[in-house]
């Protein structure tokens, strides 16, 4: 557990004009490991984009949903699945693909 993580989740803040703007909140600081497992492209807008996929170990926690993300630094790793990986609820992984910049 060598990586200094921040837990963020989505919230709605307003935009003082009617509307709302989505902004990112701390949830906890963590410690946690990051180990790229696979990549690939990905055609969005009508462009090619490189995508990489990481997964995040950390200790168990059971508030952690798909809508929030790590930051480390300035990378940001949004969750895309979560899992117990051996059900004793000691450990959570998290396969995170990272946004880039």
């Amino acid at each position: 557990m060598r990586a200094r993580l921040i837990l963020e989740q989505p919230t709605g803040a307003s935009d003082n004009s009617g509307g709302i703007d989505l902004v990112w909140t701390l949830v906890a600081a963590l410690w946690g490991n990051i180990r790229p497992v696979g990549g690939g492209e990905q055609l969005k807008f009508d462009r090619e984009h490189a995508t990489c996929d990481h997964l995040i170990r950390i200790r168990f926690r059971s508030d952690i949903n798909t809508n929030m993300r790590f930051r480390f630094a300035t990378r940001i790793f949004e969750i895309r699945r979560i899992a117990d990986p051996d059900g004793r609820r000691q450990w959570l992984e998290a396969l995170c693909e990272e946004r880039p910049q």
